[in-house]
């Protein structure tokens, strides 16, 4: 599906970019990458923003976060085989909240012959603490004592 990836990050611009390398199989119409793969691409750079966001001490909460909302505009097509650069960065951080924004192009941005593919932004939300602390405890319970239930 992807042949090759390779995901950089600027901790200063609390920027992610992904140059992706995409396969002959991601066709949702003949030669045309399927519109999902795109989504999902975005989100999984979105993701990876976070995850570096939180490795970094950058985020003003602990643990995971969650995709909320994900809109993506299609702007052209996408070709099997592409060569492309997926950038996401932060739009805002609000309390639990965190918006950001990604472009899928073929080339740098504001470049001659830059392509414009799809723009996204989503909404990640943390859950709140207590509601992490017994979701975890609930996993932990359940490896440790199989067939455990919460009901």
């Amino acid at each position: 599906m992807v042949r090759d990836l390779v995901a950089l990050y600027d901790p200063s611009a609390r920027r992610m970019a992904y140059v992706i390398q995409l396969g002959e199989n991601v066709c949702g119409y003949p030669r045309v990458a399927h519109g999902g793969l795109t989504a999902a691409i975005v989100d999984e750079a979105m993701g990876h923003l976070f995850y570096a966001l939180r490795v970094h001490g950058d985020l003003p909460f602990i643990g995971p976060a969650f995709t909320a909302h994900l809109e993506v505009d299609y702007h052209r097509k996408i070709s099997a085989g592409r060569l492309l650069l997926v950038t996401a960065e932060v739009e805002s951080v609000v309390g639990r909240k965190l918006r950001m924004r990604a472009t899928v192009t073929d080339g740098p941005p504001g470049g001659p012959d830059t392509r414009l593919y799809a723009s996204a932004s989503a909404l990640f939300v943390a859950p709140k603490p207590a509601r992490l602390v017994k979701e975890v405890v609930r996993y932990v319970v359940a490896l440790v004592v199989p067939g455990a239930r919460f009901d």
